[in-house]
């Protein structure tokens, strides 16, 4: 099977419930099976004020609790690749800065 192309995953609702239960896990698992492009990120973004490192404790208590795959070794790898944007949805400049 051949790799994707470098890939930004964007997920809306990222501070979610269903963030946290299924997708990162899901991505989890698609990354420690080597499925995704070496070159990937993962952009959270919701209204919930919060940062990169924040984010990204949020994501590995996640994965503790929801992981499906027992490997945890890449754990660390993956979490560099993770990111969060805080955006006010009524504010259409907040959507500008995804742009960039």
């Amino acid at each position: 099977m051949n790799k994707p192309s470098a890939h930004i995953f964007v997920i809306f609702g990222a501070s979610g419930d269903l963030t946290k239960r299924k997708l990162i896990p899901a991505i989890y698992s698609l990354f420690v099976q080597n499925l995704l492009p070496d070159s990937f990120a993962l952009l959270g973004v919701s209204r919930t004020n919060l940062d990169d490192e924040a984010f990204r404790h949020n994501m590995k208590t996640a994965l503790s609790e929801f992981r499906e795959i027992e490997d945890h070794t890449k754990e660390d790898e993956f979490l560099n690749k993770v990111y969060y944007q805080s955006v006010n949805t009524e504010d259409v400049n907040d959507y500008r800065t995804l742009k960039k």
